[in-house]
């Protein structure tokens, strides 16, 4: 488990999210994970299941978690 460095834009940038797969996955690798799992508060997880539904085969590797909040709702 990591944390990324900070990335100077609001979380439901498209451009934060495609920075924060990236460097995600590149840090997964670095692992030998071989999914990315990645947490998120309900409002970014959004963003980012559109991004993932929108080109599945390139962003396959990559899970999306909701936050602890959500889950336990």
């Amino acid at each position: 488990m990591t944390y990324l460095p900070p990335i100077q834009k609001p979380i439901a940038d498209y451009t934060a999210l495609f920075e924060m797969f990236y460097k995600s996955r590149e840090l997964a690798k670095q692992a030998n994970m071989a999914y990315t799992h990645i947490t998120l508060d309900v409002g970014a997880a959004i963003k980012a299941y559109h991004v993932i539904w929108n080109n599945p085969q390139a962003w396959s590797d990559i899970i999306i978690h909701l936050g602890d909040f959500r889950a336990m709702m």
